[in-house]
């Protein structure tokens, strides 16, 4: 699937010039009126951009078969591979066996006594020889048989969304691709499709316009999550941001301080159990300088109970916290001990959106004996691809409160909003 824009006076216009280039194949995925020409902007002409998409190899009807064909060729293929693996392994067996034999005939019991011992040393040679060389051949065969494994599951992987791509009309799988291209993963990605479809009629799903339409409204229920009201009369409400390394918790927590402060008007406390780095505790008492905020540095559960009761007048309590690693069950339980000491009110996860999906899952799972509320989602600037965040949405029945996006105090922070998400999921076909 290719892209092109066209640029016209008229609707009428735009189209007549897509169908001479491209013929009736072609997909309108979106139109917007534009300014051209002109001179540094000014006296350009208005007009009326439309992006296309429209696949350049072969018509509808030969790509289809040509994909079938594909699949059916990839199944065969499979079969051989899986049918010459099998016979690799039971011919290491069989030839396993011939060697067990002839170990047995070469060294049977012999009739003379004066040879006994020597026909004891040997048969035990023979044995120890006999144990390697099978303990070599099943390791063999256990690691050809991994390696088999994992190639008929990338194969059979590959053969499912290709078969579940070959069976798309074509706006649907313009869409499709847009979702594995925001890094979506591919079971997701076909359920939003599928969900998609079923609510329009056969001659929506050929309309862009309905399509993108309705893949909104599936986006959006999957994205709006129901947060949990804390009590907002309690005081101080206490809050902790937790999360793995060089996510940007201590910062964040300067973003969330000054909000309170500047916009919100609230009294504010400031505590830090970041012991770890000293860079971070010098730069949060930087920030608490720099918005009038006294801050607490606790090496204990117990300082840290100290450092609550001392901002008891206080209408937040911010608690920053040492970033662990998800992989070191000592300091998760160190972590753990601490968030039950200050109980607090909200507890959010900070994770950063650059972070490969997969390892996220795993920080998640490992983060999860600790009952945090909420997430925060970081640094997503840095990334063009927010498929993360509906993965993650949907994997868990946690919300999202935040997403930050710059280190800039207190401006690059914003509340978690759906229709952001999805702007940035559907880029120029949004509108």
């Amino acid at each position: 699937m290719r892209v092109k824009k066209y640029f016209a006076n008229t609707e009428k216009e735009a189209i007549d010039q897509i169908k001479n280039d491209l013929g009736n194949d072609a997909i309108i995925l979106g139109t917007k009126k534009v300014k051209k020409g002109g001179i540094f902007g000014f006296f350009g002409k208005k007009m009326l951009e439309v992006t296309v998409g429209f696949d350049t190899q072969q018509p509808k009807n030969e790509r289809s078969f040509d994909k079938v064909g594909s699949s059916k060729d990839k199944q065969f293929e499979l079969q051989q591979i899986i049918e010459k693996r099998q016979k690799e392994i039971d011919t290491k067996k069989g030839n396993n066996r011939a060697i067990k034999q002839v170990n047995e005939d070469s060294f049977k019991p012999l009739e003379t006594n004066s040879l006994v011992n020597v026909k004891k040393d040997n048969s035990n040679e023979n044995k120890i020889d006999e144990k390697s060389s099978d303990n070599e051949s099943i390791n063999e065969i256990k690691t050809e048989l991994s390696q088999t494994k994992d190639m008929i599951s990338n194969m059979m992987t590959e053969f499912k969304m290709t078969s579940f791509q070959s069976s798309l009309p074509k706006v649907a799988n313009a869409f499709y691709e847009l979702l594995l291209e925001q890094e979506i993963v591919e079971e997701l990605a076909q359920k939003l499709i599928k969900q998609t479809m079923n609510k329009l009629s056969q001659e929506q799903v050929d309309d862009s316009s309905a399509f993108k339409a309705q893949l909104k409204t599936q986006l959006r229920a999957l994205l709006e999550s129901d947060l949990i009201e804390t009590n907002s009369k309690k005081r101080p409400k206490v809050i902790t941001l937790i999360g793995p390394t060089g996510v940007g918790k201590t910062t964040t927590v300067a973003k969330l301080a000054a909000q309170y402060t500047l916009v919100d008007k609230l009294q504010v406390g400031l505590i830090t159990i970041d012991t770890y780095r000293i860079a971070a505790v010098e730069q949060l008492k930087t920030y608490g300088d720099i918005l009038g905020l006294p801050v607490e540095v606790v090496l204990t559960p117990q300082e840290l109970q100290r450092g609550l009761d001392k901002f008891s007048d206080k209408d937040v309590i911010l608690v920053d916290t040492a970033g662990r690693s998800h992989k070191n069950e000592m300091q998760m339980t160190e972590l753990k001990g601490f968030i039950e000491n200050c109980n607090p009110e909200e507890l959010y996860l900070v994770l950063s959106m650059g972070t490969r999906y997969k390892d996220i899952v795993n920080i998640v799972e490992k983060y999860r004996n600790i009952n945090f509320s909420s997430f925060i989602l970081t640094k997503v600037d840095e990334t063009d691809h927010w498929g993360n965040l509906i993965n993650l949405l949907s994997e868990y029945e946690v919300g999202c409160s935040y997403i930050t996006t710059g280190q800039n105090v207190p401006d690059d922070l914003e509340v978690y909003q759906t229709n952001t998400i999805i702007k940035q999921i559907l880029g120029e076909y949004y509108e």
